[in-house]
C-alpha cells in the first residue's frame, strides 16, 4: 500500500492501516523523542502521545 492509500485508509478508521503507518515510523519518532527526553520510558509516553495526535488530526494531512 501506497503512503497516499495508507493515509487515505487511517482517515477512514482502518485499524490495520494505522498499525502499518504505526510500524513503519514508531522506530524514527522513537529515536527523535529519545533525543528530547534521554529515557526510555519518557520517549514511549512522548510517542504514544505523538501517535494520538497524528490519527486525531491525520485528516487535515491531505487536504
Amino acid at each position: 500500500m501506497n503512503e497516499c492509500d495508507l493515509i487515505t485508509a487511517c482517515i477512514k478508521g482502518n485499524i490495520a492501516a494505522q498499525r502499518q503507518l504505526h510500524d513503519k515510523y514508531s522506530a524514527k519518532m522513537m529515536n527523535l523523542c529519545l533525543r528530547y527526553t534521554g529515557t526510555r520510558e519518557a520517549a514511549g509516553d512522548l510517542l504514544h502521545d505523538g501517535f494520538i495526535r497524528v490519527f486525531n488530526k491525520i485528516k487535515t494531512y491531505m487536504n
